[in-house]
């Protein structure tokens, strides 16, 4: 219907016509094929189609978004039979998505989602989609969360941004307290650590009223364990015992408060499986492991065993087990060799494979990976029967692909880091039967993660010349992942011809002397060092142009923020990043990470979690990492190798490289030995894995 009728309207004594409806109407149709016009010309031809060059996949959706369905709904809205403030009001809202979008970026992959986001939740449309969108996306889920709070997705939204950054999460639930879903959101996070959560109990916060409004018996169990037990009790560790397996909470109380029963108690619930509180019982163990086995890691240079080891000459075989376990990324091989020592003696006569049964099976593919690893897998199925050896091996490698994805990836990652440890040709032989004999398996049930899974193993391990430039090619033909033998100089550049590089320190102990034993390696004619207070900048002065960005130790947060603003405000990411810490502070590094990083070095931090994060930040990385934590004996002439390189524009072919670093370390015995820890990128299974496994499911058109 279109409308004709003017409106007079009296302004300080004069009449005034107000706009016709049909004419503000048509107005915003004009509006919305302007804009339209606008991004379709961007490829200098205004044809009804938005050709991005480099980008064809992008400009097809460019396309399909901005011109095809606006200009269906465009249609839609204009054909209805309906008032024309209707008609106004929904061309504004195509109006606004239009021009809310960048004018130069509107074809990236972000204004695209966006977009498309928006169109789905103000249609109802594509439900799957967006829920995958804002379970993928804090940024899009954070920023238009008022417009799906009441949609059925809105609780995976709010449990995504929880379990993706509980602390910004925490920290800004009031902008969420409006969907009607939070309530259950705090309930899991009762559920998943109620340690965290105590800290919110009887606050003036809007977390302590949505406690208080829940109705979950966790809840009000978690609750009542506080009002009487107060928040000092360790009880809230053991509320799975007191809810599932009728512990009282007066008993709960007092384990917590004998030492040794707590932490026996702590390793039991460690060893079982979707438990309440899991993840605060991790967090304990964890750091409790760390503290055990970093003593004796800092008595590594003490001769006498009694003295190095006298910390925990009480432990049991299962705190042995536990402590290992829980610290594969800091664990000295000394440090393990010593622990696993005491933990075979405890055994006194029983069977290896009954004491894993004893601890319900718990990490025990990380404890197989780390005994191959530290040669002592033979050693450990000779303490068990030939039956049970063949009952743990196929156990090993069998049914990779149950459970969740990211426990059965994690698991399929230990067989490929095993594998890659293994000196044993017997063992070798029987992993490789069994991975074929898993894949008919799969295959035969249709099973398509355990295909992916099984396939791969087979490709990256059932290979008699493992590592060869030839095993390389094969893997980058059929699973179309980087060259990953040989990084290219030019890939390392940025569009100013520039390489960038930033390593990150952190302030404690070992930053500062890690730092102090780095720079020097920058005070010769080859670099320019710049001091920016919280950061320094080191310049090469010869033809390739090579930038190192490190921030100072003591400066650990206002020097990465401070390098942060820099890179936001010049445009520049760096290909090259450097971990120069623990494994607990690696999250920092991996966070910085974007799309353009090419070479990382992990240290000690290259577990399944943490290579599956760096793989989705930068997909295409070369990354070299450690079996234990790194020594400044190499990490510094393996940087000065990695710049001498980058200074002289050649490519990097690993296996070169590792042999002229072997080189330049084995006049010092000691040192030598630990480089045999160092893994570089083209024997790192676990990431070569990952990389394919992914490339495989983008292949499937997989969503999850």
């Amino acid at each position: 219907m279109r409308w004709i009728i003017s409106f007079l309207f009296l302004i300080g004594g004069h009449v005034a016509f107000a706009a016709l409806p049909y004419d503000i109407v048509a107005e915003l149709n004009e509006k919305i094929d302007e804009r339209q016009y606008e991004f379709d010309q961007k490829d200098s031809l205004a044809d009804g189609r938005i050709t991005i060059s480099y980008n064809l996949a992008a400009g097809e959706r460019a396309t399909r978004l901005y011109i095809t369905e606006i200009n269906k709904l465009q249609k839609e809205i204009n054909d209805k039979d309906a008032h024309w403030m209707v008609l106004r009001d929904e061309l504004k809202v195509l109006k606004n998505w239009l021009y809310d979008t960048s004018d130069e970026d509107f074809a990236k992959e972000y204004w695209l989602d966006r977009f498309e986001l928006l169109m789905n939740i103000h249609y109802d449309q594509n439900e799957a989609w967006t829920r995958k969108k804002l379970t993928s996306n804090q940024i899009l889920a954070r920023n238009y969360f008022k417009l799906y709070k009441d949609k059925p997705y809105a609780y995976d939204a709010l449990k995504f941004m929880m379990d993706n950054n509980p602390y910004e999460f925490i920290a800004e639930i009031h902008k969420y307290q409006s969907s009607p879903y939070l309530v259950q959101v705090v309930d899991d996070l009762v559920y998943e650590d109620p340690i965290k959560m105590k800290r919110w109990v009887n606050t003036y916060t809007p977390i302590n009223d949505l406690l208080y409004k829940s109705t979950n018996p966790t809840t009000q169990t978690f609750l009542a364990l506080f009002n009487n037990y107060g928040r000092a009790s360790k009880s809230f560790y053991m509320l799975e015992d007191i809810l599932n397996h009728g512990m009282t909470a007066a008993e709960a109380h007092t384990i917590g408060e004998d030492e040794r029963k707590f932490r026996q108690q702590l390793i039991d619930l460690s060893l079982r499986e979707d438990i309440v509180g899991q993840s605060g019982i991790e967090y304990k163990i964890k750091n409790e492991a760390l503290e055990v086995v970093r003593a004796v890691n800092d008595l590594h240079e003490t001769k006498d065993p009694a003295v190095r080891f006298k910390s925990v000459k009480d432990l049991s075989p299962a705190e042995f087990y536990t402590y290992m376990v829980y610290t594969p990324e800091e664990i000295f091989t000394s440090t393990f060799n010593g622990f696993y020592e005491r933990l075979i003696s405890g055994l006194d006569e029983k069977d290896a494979y009954t004491f894993l049964q004893d601890m319900k099976m718990g990490k025990y593919r990380t404890f197989i990976k780390m005994c191959a690893g530290y040669n002592k897998l033979d050693d450990f199925l000779s303490k068990m029967s030939e039956e049970h050896q063949k009952v743990l091996l196929t156990q090993f490698v069998s049914n990779l692909e149950e459970g969740k994805l990211e426990n059965s990836l994690t698991a399929a990652v230990d067989v490929a880091d095993t594998f890659g440890s293994l000196t044993n040709d017997e063992l070798k032989a029987f992993f490789v039967e069994k991975m074929s004999s898993e894949l008919a398996r799969v295959n035969y049930e249709t099973n398509t993660h355990g295909i992916r899974v099984y396939s791969l193993l087979s490709a990256i391990l059932n290979q008699s010349n493992a590592y060869s430039d030839e095993w390389v090619t094969d893997l980058v033909a059929q699973y179309d992942i980087p060259k990953i033998n040989q990084l290219s100089h030019q890939s390392l550049k940025n569009q100013d011809g520039v390489i960038i590089q930033q390593v990150f320190f952190f302030d404690d102990d070992d930053g500062k002397a890690s730092y102090a034993s780095f720079m020097p390696s920058f005070r010769n004619g080859n670099w320019k060092i710049e001091d920016k207070k919280t950061y320094v900048k080191m310049s090469s002065v010869g033809k390739q142009k090579v930038e190192v960005y490190a921030n100072k130790p003591q400066y650990e947060f206002r020097g990465k923020d401070d390098l942060r603003a820099y890179f936001r405000s010049t445009g520049k990411q760096p290909s090259v990043v450097i971990h120069r810490g623990h494994s607990f502070y690696v999250d920092t590094t991996i966070q910085s990470l974007t799309q353009n990083a090419k070479l990382v070095f992990l240290g000690s931090c290259g577990g399944y979690h943490n290579l599956t994060k760096v793989l989705d930040r930068s997909p295409d990385v070369h990354i070299i990492s450690s079996k234990q934590i790194g020594a400044m004996a190499i990490n510094d002439p393996l940087i000065r190798l990695l710049n001498k390189n980058m200074l002289a524009e050649t490519d990097i072919e690993w296996q070169g490289f590792w042999d002229t670093l072997g080189g330049q370390l084995k006049g010092n015995t000691k040192t030598y030995k630990r480089f045999q820890d160092y893994v570089p990128p083209h024997k790192n299974l676990g990431a070569i894995f990952i990389m394919a496994y992914n490339r495989m499911k983008e292949k499937d058109g997989a969503v999850s």
